[in-house]
């Protein structure tokens, strides 16, 4: 089902009681051009403008939707870090660490947003459904009923900013699945590529699941990967990626897997890839035992990070041909705070600036969530090379590093397109605006 934000059903309302003479009304000229000039029209306007006009008819979304905002390339706020885990006794907890500073992000909000950040999670977690994975401005949440035989998982996807989430199921037969915990999902969506998503679902070692918006039914992927990777003893961290058309997770086996999304490989060992990490000493302190490195985009390429014997943070970037270079390496982190057993671990990328964030225990201030800047200009008269601080966790500062999903979160005021547009239904209902 697809539903639409408030604002938006009374627009809709508003234009459908609106009575119009037709005898008398003027011929739209404007659907009389041919599509190039819409488009080139069109395009010239800002992405909030191009997002309302969606409003105006079916034809106008899907014009909108599916030819101007993939060439528009909108660059979208990066508003902070959404960490998933059981905090305490509350299972399934959702914290968003906003990271706006020295970002103009506050001014692309609108009010019911700038409110309370924290709806968009707890809406939805409180209907018994578990946030899962964030991708470019959509939040997916996943939940389970199991019957004799078989598993039936249910996801929403929903955009925060416009209030559009969809929801739709996906049945597993017992036999080719034994627990829940196997069937690990994750979004995959660009506007700047296309206004359709894909739910990636990981059926064990050697299949995808791939749910489509645009035709709005699952696909099966097959793929195979070396045994040393897909093996019971191997262990995939709940962090995904969604870049050029793959999504990319890392393995405790050592290696950055890659898989293909949106085609069909001519062979099943063309699907995945295995790519090998950065070549380093790695520390033996809680992150790197338990393979808890970090990958993530920063400036429109593919990040990792990670502590090494000396507990130096290094951070590599991968190029085009998958080989790792080393883009900078900050040191004593650890001695900063008085760090518990060294304890630091990585967490997130910044999408446009020189930022990381690391997850660090401290003894006397507990929890710690830590912005690193190591920006030139902002470091040109510092000690190190590079300028921490610390972000607020809002009571979370017990909480186990060891136990948490992160992932970067961003805005996106484009809206997504979930099938064909005329099959597009929106809902009207009765909505009053609250005066100002």
């Amino acid at each position: 089902m697809y539903h639409r934000r408030p604002e938006i059903k009374w627009m809709f309302e508003r234009r459908k009681k609106r009575k119009i003479d037709n005898s008398e009304s003027e011929p739209n000229v404007f659907d009389d051009l041919p599509e190039e000039l819409k488009i080139e029209i069109l395009r010239r306007l800002p992405t909030k403008k191009a997002a309302i006009l969606t409003l105006v008819s079916k034809s106008w979304f899907w014009l909108i939707t599916t030819k101007i905002f993939p060439k528009t390339n909108p660059k979208l706020p990066f508003i902070g870090v959404v960490l998933i885990g059981n905090y305490d006794s509350r299972p399934n907890t959702t914290i968003l660490i906003e990271a706006l500073q020295n970002s103009d992000s506050h001014s692309v909000l609108p009010s019911n947003i700038e409110r309370d950040r924290h709806y968009p999670f707890t809406f939805f977690t409180s209907q018994h459904k578990v946030l899962m994975n964030c991708c470019n401005g959509l939040i997916l949440f996943s939940g389970c009923n199991e019957s004799k035989r078989s598993f039936n998982y249910s996801y929403i996807v929903y955009n925060p900013l416009t209030n559009q989430w969809v929801d739709f199921d996906y049945v597993v037969n017992k036999p080719y699945v034994t627990a829940k915990s196997t069937m690990y999902a994750a979004l995959a969506y660009n506007p700047s590529e296309s206004c359709f998503y894909r739910v990636v679902q990981f059926q064990g070692f050697r299949c995808l699941n791939v749910y489509c918006s645009e035709t709005r039914s699952w696909n099966k992927l097959r793929y195979r990967l070396p045994t040393r990777v897909s093996t019971c003893k191997t262990r995939w961290l709940k962090q995904t990626v969604f870049y050029q058309g793959a999504l990319f997770r890392l393995s405790t086996s050592g290696h950055l897997l890659k898989f293909v999304i949106d085609r069909e490989a001519t062979s099943i060992k063309d699907q995945a890839q295995a790519i090998d990490l950065p070549k380093f000493q790695a520390s033996k302190h809680p992150p790197n035992s338990y393979g808890l490195n970090c990958i993530g985009l920063s400036n429109d390429q593919i990040n990792f990070m990670a502590f090494d014997k000396e507990l130096s943070l290094c951070i590599w970037v991968l190029s085009d041909t998958y080989e790792w270079s080393l883009r900078t390496k900050l040191s004593k982190i650890h001695e900063k705070y008085g760090m518990e057993n060294n304890f630091c671990r990585p967490l997130a990328f910044h999408s446009y600036m020189d930022t990381v964030f690391v997850g660090a225990k401290s003894p006397h201030l507990g929890s710690l969530f830590l912005s690193l800047n190591f920006e030139k200009d902002v470091c040109s008269q510092q000690e190190d090379n590079y300028v921490i601080e610390t972000l607020n966790l809002e009571g979370f500062q017990s909480l186990n590093w060891l136990d948490v999903a992160p992932s970067s979160f961003h805005y996106s005021h484009v809206p997504f397109a979930n099938g064909m547009a005329k099959k597009l239904s929106l809902q009207v209902e009765e909505w009053k605006p609250e005066h100002t």
